[in-house]
């Protein structure tokens, strides 16, 4: 005699398989969706310490303090923004971005402008204009001839009358006779001597 297997329990059987596995489908669906908000989640904090470290450095910083600068932080990536007074200044706001941890990139959209009364003043100081480049010139010459700076090397970049000197040099009997010099060239309206430092001696 033939026997015939029968059907009836294996039918059953197969639904309830096929539920267990949707279940445990689910359950693991639901297990990775956080992953992805737990991620940018961690990229937002990240985001706001570099702020926060950034600017609590900034407001400890000589000649920055004061100063009106706006950090935005996206991904890594700092943004400066606002205007400082000196070109030393902007370079020293660059350098504290680029040293805090977790930055990847910084983008310099900062402008050096003066205050307005140190801008009043530098336009009263000479009713001509000369130009810049011939500020730049000058100014060269002048410390090239003179028998206490023209040893060292003084970086001289002028814009809209305004001087701006750096370099190093051995004293500040140097850096003052080279503001001196400098300040004495017709049409220099106002001169930022705060990248000029005294080397340190051997």
């Amino acid at each position: 005699m033939t026997l015939i297997p029968s059907c009836k329990k294996s039918i059953p059987t197969l639904f309830i398989i096929g539920g267990l596995c949707a279940g445990f489908g689910s359950a693991f669906a639901a297990d990775a969706a956080p992953a992805a908000t737990s991620s940018s989640m961690s990229s937002a904090v990240s985001d706001a310490t570099i702020t926060t470290e950034l600017k609590t450095r900034l407001m400890r910083m000589k000649g920055l303090s004061s100063t009106r600068i706006h950090i935005t932080t996206t991904d890594g990536t700092v943004e400066l923004s606002g205007s400082v007074r000196t070109a030393h200044a902007k370079s020293q706001a660059m350098a504290a971005a680029r040293n805090i941890e977790g930055v990847r990139h910084v983008t310099d959209s900062l402008t050096v402008s003066l205050p307005h009364g140190m801008m009043h003043r530098a336009v009263a100081k000479s009713g001509m204009t000369v130009a810049d480049s011939w500020i730049t010139s000058k100014v060269k010459s002048e410390l090239l001839a003179d028998s206490i700076t023209k040893g060292f090397t003084v970086s001289v970049t002028t814009h809209a009358g305004v001087v701006t000197l750096a370099g190093r040099l051995d004293s500040q009997d140097a850096i003052n006779r080279t503001k001196e010099l400098a300040d004495s060239v017709k049409g220099v309206k106002y001169l930022d001597i705060s990248a000029l430092v005294v080397s340190a001696q051997p």
